[in-house]
């Protein structure tokens, strides 16, 4: 929007004068309220990559020295042997 004024000194030709729009600081604004949670999500996700990546290296290095202590981490290894069914009171035939 421009409004017209009238120099001072009698001059007859009108100056024009800018008046700012409203709308380039609400599209900056907006793009603001794009940018903003954008950017906050690309940072959180690199951030929380490198900590995947760190915790990994460091369960493996932490596995492979148990391992090498003796400890197991196989589920074949770890389960209890089966039961018989004759030891086993789930198996009962009241139960069963």
């Amino acid at each position: 929007m421009r409004k017209a004024q009238l120099r001072k000194g009698g001059s007859q030709r009108p100056v024009i004068i800018k008046v700012p729009s409203p709308v380039k600081p609400m599209r900056k604004t907006i793009l603001a309220l794009i940018l903003t949670p954008f950017l906050f999500l690309l940072v959180v996700g690199v951030w929380l990559l490198g900590e995947h990546g760190f915790g990994k290296e460091r369960w493996l290095a932490w596995k492979a020295q148990r391992t090498a202590n003796g400890d197991r981490f196989d589920w074949e290894q770890l389960a209890p042997p089966e039961i018989p069914d004759a030891e086993n009171f789930a198996m009962a035939p009241l139960i069963a």
